[in-house]
């Protein structure tokens, strides 16, 4: 992306957020925003932060595993870190960039593979919020989601994991895919465009993929980080006393990942509150107790996210690092 284009973008999302911020603001009684968070139970936010940093953790052993890399974890953790407060900060996403970058630079997982895991570890998001919207349908027809939306995406999810895991197409589907980012790369970078092993990288990638051991794996991280982000939104909502139903959780952060794909900075600012309205008008919690809420969960992943990221620079404090010597990474990194 050019620097006007990229200029371009920020501008356009600062502008979603001011807008959405005007929109759900406006009228508010902050008198009663002020009450709702002064009644906020601090003992509940402090679990929410553990869950939060909890779930990092668990989101970084699901990279590892769509990687094929076991050697480092502790910089993939430290990428991941960073990458969360990247995405938190600027729009679009920036922290992918960001964590591909450092895992790439620091040593610990070639640039493709890294690229591939990262595209891989998105789509399991997708695939996990699409799964939670038709479960809580099924489970909880009262529920206000469109059945035809759910059923539309449970087919197109279906349809992607059948060509990307059934073995007669799946070559071909990586190997196209490698030779689009190829090309897609060589446009934006030119002459400092990484061009060998990209479709090393994908015959490995879809090696791994087909593990039993890297299913297991995915298994475990994508259940534990549900049960985290679970447990997270819980608290907080346990916090305002409003965790009366086990399908709260779940609706809100619904709602919130739905409004995270929509361009806005700085996190999510207006977007995010006007999810939080929505979900939690559902449940017939009045405005200003939910814009209270959205601007205590924001400053609680914000502190989630700052803890997380001490954590991952402590090895580097102590002088105890997961980076090998320089032969040993040339070789891990060979084709």
């Amino acid at each position: 992306m050019s620097p006007g284009r990229k200029r371009a973008f920020i501008a356009i999302s600062v502008a979603v957020s001011a807008i959405a911020l005007w929109f759900v603001l406006r009228g508010l009684d902050w008198e009663q925003v002020r009450t709702a968070l002064v009644q906020a139970r601090p003992a509940s936010i402090a679990l929410a932060v553990m869950f939060l940093v909890l779930g990092i953790v668990m989101r970084t052993e699901r990279w590892v595993a769509l990687a094929g890399v076991d050697h480092a974890r502790i910089r993939f953790f430290r990428a991941e870190a960073f990458g969360y407060l990247a995405s938190f900060l600027y729009p679009a996403r920036a922290g992918d960039a960001l964590r591909i970058g450092m895992v790439a630079a620091n040593g610990a997982c070639p640039l493709w593979r890294a690229v591939l895991a990262a595209v891989a570890d998105r789509a399991l998001d997708v695939a996990v919020l699409v799964a939670t919207a038709a479960a809580l349908l099924i489970w909880s027809p009262n529920v206000p989601l469109k059945r035809e939306a759910v059923v539309f995406g449970l087919l197109v999810l279906v349809s992607g994991l059948v060509l990307v895991l059934w073995p007669t197409t799946r070559r071909l589907v990586f190997l196209r895919a490698a030779e689009l980012g190829e090309r897609l790369v060589a446009r934006m970078l030119g002459d400092a465009a990484p061009r060998e092993g990209v479709r090393e990288a994908a015959r490995l990638f879809g090696t791994n993929l087909q593990s039993g051991r890297t299913h297991l794996r995915l298994a475990i991280a994508v259940l534990a980080i549900a049960c985290m982000d679970y447990a997270a939104v819980a608290c907080l909502l346990d916090a305002f006393g409003w965790f009366d139903r086990w399908q709260a959780p779940v609706v809100l952060w619904l709602f919130v990942s739905a409004g995270g794909m929509i361009p806005a900075a700085p996190a999510a600012l207006g977007v995010y509150q006007v999810a939080c309205v929505l979900a939690l008008g559902l449940q017939g919690v009045p405005a200003e107790a939910a814009i209270a809420y959205s601007f205590v969960a924001q400053l609680t992943t914000l502190a989630g996210i700052a803890l997380a990221c001490l954590l991952a620079m402590l090895p580097l404090a102590v002088g105890h690092d997961d980076r090998p010597s320089g032969a040993s990474m040339r070789s891990r990194h060979s084709p």
